[in-house]
């Protein structure tokens, strides 16, 4: 149906999954990948680490050929995190890097680390993080922007 986005279920905490899913997409254009597991996954960041590698590799040819960029949305470990949690969690931060490093610097990998705020709304959650995105190039058309970064928001986020 022209003008409208056509889900697609699949098992992204698979890797296999993610290079079977990488063999079919091929070279077709991706303008933005934007991993959430992060945040729906928590229990299991382990795993998550290993999918967003995964998937991000999959569809690298297709994220190179829309000059695409890549967002990981993490959260900051809540104060009582145990050590598991807040270790899985530094090393998602720094996954983007190592992606873009792995990507020779032609993939622009981004990390967003969202900081819960008391107070407010979800609304205001929204433009507190439309504005980082915007200063980490995915405003601009073609190019710009950084290669890869890790910025933390302060936002109301459940």
């Amino acid at each position: 149906v022209r003008g409208r986005i056509e889900t697609l279920a699949l098992d992204v905490m698979r890797p296999s999954v993610c290079a079977r899913l990488g063999d079919l997409w091929g070279a077709t254009p991706i303008d933005v990948l934007i991993h959430l597991q992060p945040l729906r996954m928590a229990g299991r960041l382990g795993a998550v680490t290993l999918a967003v590698s995964a998937l991000t590799r999959a569809l690298r040819p297709g994220l190179a050929a829309a000059r695409g960029r890549v967002l990981i949305v993490n959260a900051v470990p809540c104060a009582g995190a145990g050590a598991a949690e807040r270790a899985c969690r530094l090393g998602l931060d720094h996954l983007g890097g190592y992606l873009a490093e792995e990507a020779g610097g032609a993939l622009p990998v981004h990390t967003l680390r969202l900081m819960r705020a008391a107070g407010a709304g979800k609304a205001a959650a929204l433009s507190v993080l439309l504005e980082p995105a915007l200063f980490l190039g995915f405003g601009l058309a073609q190019g710009g922007g950084l290669r890869s970064s890790s910025v933390t928001v302060c936002a109301a986020c459940d």
